[in-house]
């Protein structure tokens, strides 16, 4: 069988990402002071106390999503790189890419990088299809080509 051919794809930031985040972290927060607003009266300290723990969760998984690297990824036909445009000089980083949420027009990929594998490491790369979203940033098959790659190793 043959191996996938290299091809590099360009992602961008875009606001549509943000947007997103922003509204699921403010929905999360408005379900979290529901709760406090409808506790039962003795148990409001044990529970104000999750939810706060919860709420400071859900405020830096938000944070952790909004920052979101531009760059390269590239496919030379056997290993994955990134190579993050904020570090023109750095050299590219080799890793392992998933695709975490496939939307059709949307993805959401998950790149680990070889050489430090660890949660604090992952890039999170939102993608979206440029026919309906604007320049060019991923092709809808990205998707089924990770997929054959993976096979193909």
């Amino acid at each position: 069988m043959r191996g996938s051919p290299p091809c590099a794809v360009t992602l961008r930031r875009f606001v549509a990402w943000r947007w997103a985040v922003a509204v699921v972290a403010v929905a999360a927060l408005a379900s979290l002071v529901a709760w406090v607003l409808l506790a039962p009266p003795g148990r409001l300290v044990g529970v104000r106390v999750a939810i706060a723990l919860a709420g400071a969760a859900t405020l830096a998984l938000a944070l952790s999503l909004l920052r979101v690297a531009a760059g390269t990824l590239r496919w030379d036909g056997s290993a994955w790189t990134f190579a993050d445009s904020a570090k023109p000089q750095a050299a590219p980083t080799a890793g392992e890419l998933e695709v975490a949420i496939d939307l059709g027009a949307y993805l959401l990929l998950r790149f680990t990088p070889h050489d430090a594998p660890g949660r604090r490491s992952v890039r999170w790369l939102p993608s979206t299809d440029s026919r309906d979203h604007g320049p060019p940033v991923l092709p809808p098959s990205l998707s089924l080509f990770l997929d054959v790659s993976r096979i193909v190793r």
